[in-house]
């Protein structure tokens, strides 16, 4: 079967992702028609070439992420790391988590802030390396990568996610950084 098939293909309710491929279509998915929708890798996942991540912003082939706003399903790493994740919208994997994301590595990625000075006043000076926000769990997760704040607004920036009004257990970013500048 080609992959777009086996991304289709639904196991105990979860779509299998084992390539970059899977993964794009997954969140192409959750945005497009099921936010509800349920992932679990099967597989690590590179997205993008990890040396040089300094170059990334101007790289023309880089594969970012796609704009995730709310997202009430489950992804569930199954102990497997993605790597090279790369976001220019202040967030890692979703804005908004209303669902479960468990059991996740992300490694050698990098997130750069979408804030500015003309943000509204009601958007979160903040960002995160998995969300944004979370108001559903995510448990044993862990984010290494690095996280570059906007010059023009003082902002929070969590190796995890920047606003927590749901559950957050055991999870770490022990390989994080803070650049001062990207």
């Amino acid at each position: 079967r080609s992959r777009r098939q086996r991304q289709m293909c639904i196991r105990d309710r979860y779509y299998e992702i084992d390539s970059p491929e899977d993964f794009y279509l997954f969140w192409d998915k959750v945005c497009d028609s099921d936010p509800c929708a349920n992932g679990r890798l099967t597989e690590d996942v590179y997205l993008n070439k990890i040396s040089d991540d300094m170059g990334w912003k101007e790289w023309e082939h880089l594969q970012q992420c796609r704009s995730v706003g709310d997202f009430y399903g489950v992804f569930d790493g199954n102990g497997h790391t993605i790597y090279g994740l790369y976001s220019n919208k202040g967030y890692g994997l979703v804005k908004r988590n209303e669902g479960i994301i468990r059991n996740l590595l992300i490694r050698d990625s990098v997130i750069y802030s979408n804030f500015t000075s003309s943000s509204s006043y009601k958007e979160l000076a903040g960002d995160g390396g998995i969300c944004k926000e979370n108001y559903g769990e995510i448990s044993n997760c862990d984010f290494g990568g690095k996280l570059y704040a906007s010059e023009a607004a003082d902002e929070q920036l969590s190796g995890i996610c920047c606003r927590n009004l749901g559950i957050i257990e055991p999870v770490s970013y022990t390989h994080l950084t803070l650049p001062t500048t990207p």
